[in-house]
């Protein structure tokens, strides 16, 4: 008890106390929430209590709530390095405790600071309980019951790199370096809470021209663009993507009202993207030539030269998040995409409404393939997809004896 006052000492050791527990919960989203096991409110904004190394008491400038229904359990301490912990139980209220925030992770690994004060005298100070995270959280009947865990159990977490076959980085960040594409989406009528699919036009890829667009090994095939201005030309020239390095054999250009669409093979570099800039050159039409926005992107039957699609499982594993309506702000994990049906990992609480919009990202494999022919970025590959397996590891000489 070093840091705790002279004041506070001699009231603990008394034969009669006045004595409540303070807990303060912060959320990862920075909102902090204050509860007493007071049978009233303890308000701390009307005092000045401190350390004894003089600091300002973080207890201060808040009212704790003595919310109907609030228990905790006993604390249980141990010698060794298992994980310290106490249960608490509240009631739900939809006013500091909301149902909906708890079910769409608000609340997980929150961090909690219990204190010991004298309700009574406020400025004796406080002895510190506990500092540690909101671990299991349950609901039942409209009561919360949540696992306050100890600093022990972050000793239960794995730090440190693996080496195995799949990359450990995660998608575009400082180890992968990946340039993750991001689209906007929009639900279309037929969805539901488990699956989502998009707005469409003439076709459920209108809003999402990444996915339409975006081909694993394309050897052959077409791109529109926005120009009227040349005359329909079996011809050829070049193309030119200066960003990726990429070179194009054109060999014929169509107009179709304000646009014309190219045919075209790959002669180097990485296929062709939607949104990409293009420079042509060398047909025999000027007014073909310029530099473009590439539009949709279609590849050629395989007799023709083209390739497969990636339309079908391009946001596997990806992340969407809403941006507007009842679940605006929340992420989920995509489980699969089908080419116009996104299934999500998990149901939403709230079916979302046709119209509403959200951003989404394609997801990674964690794999060579993934890594190469969807991003381009073997370089910063982080597996090791050398290693042997556990066949290999395993294996022993077999000798027989003739």
């Amino acid at each position: 008890m070093k840091s705790v006052s002279t004041a506070l000492k001699t009231h603990l050791q008394a034969d009669c106390t006045t004595l409540a527990r303070l807990y303060k919960i912060t959320r990862k989203d920075g909102t902090v929430y204050t509860f007493t096991d007071h049978d009233r409110n303890i308000d701390t904004t009307d005092y000045q209590a401190y350390l004894t190394d003089g600091s300002l008491s973080p207890l201060v400038g808040y009212v704790y709530l003595a919310v109907a229904g609030f228990s905790p359990t006993a604390v249980e301490n141990k010698s060794d390095y298992s994980v310290d912990n106490q249960e608490a139980t509240v009631f739900i209220d939809d006013v500091s405790i909301k149902e909906t925030d708890l079910r769409y992770g608000l609340w997980d690994s929150a961090t909690v600071e219990i204190r010991l004060v004298n309700w009574a005298d406020l400025t004796q100070g406080e002895v510190k309980l506990r500092y540690g995270m909101l671990g299991n959280i349950s609901m039942k009947n409209g009561v919360l019951t949540a696992e306050v865990l100890g600093l022990t159990n972050k000793l239960q977490i794995l730090l440190g790199r693996t080496f195995g076959t799949p990359c450990d980085a995660e998608l575009g960040d400082s180890r992968c370096q990946a340039i993750v594409p991001v689209e906007t989406g929009y639900v279309g009528s037929s969805s539901d809470a488990h699956h989502i699919t998009v707005e469409a036009g003439g076709s459920p890829l209108v809003s999402l021209t990444g996915a339409a667009g975006y081909y694993s090994n394309l050897g052959a095939g077409t791109f529109v663009v926005n120009n009227s201005s040349g005359v329909t030309i079996a011809e050829s020239g070049s193309g030119v993507i200066a960003a990726t390095g990429t070179d194009l054999n054109i060999t014929a250009a169509e107009l179709i009202g304000s646009q014309t669409t190219y045919t075209f093979s790959v002669t180097g570099g990485p296929p062709p993207q939607a949104g990409e800039s293009i420079v042509i050159s060398g047909m025999a039409d000027p007014g073909n030539n310029g530099t473009f926005t590439l539009g949709v992107i279609t590849p050629l039957s395989a007799s023709e030269g083209g390739a497969v699609s990636w339309v079908t499982g391009y946001y596997d594993n990806g992340i969407l998040t809403f941006v507007s309506g009842l679940n605006a702000g929340l992420s989920y994990q995509i489980a699969q995409w089908d080419g116009s049906t996104l299934t999500l990992n998990n149901v939403l609480f709230a079916a979302p409404a046709p119209g509403d919009s959200f951003l989404i990202s394609p997801g990674c494999g964690h794999n060579v393939f993934d890594c190469l022919n969807k991003f381009n970025n073997l370089a910063n590959h982080r597996g090791f997809p050398m290693i042997p397996g556990m066949d290999s590891l395993l294996n022993y000489p077999n000798a027989v004896s003739s």
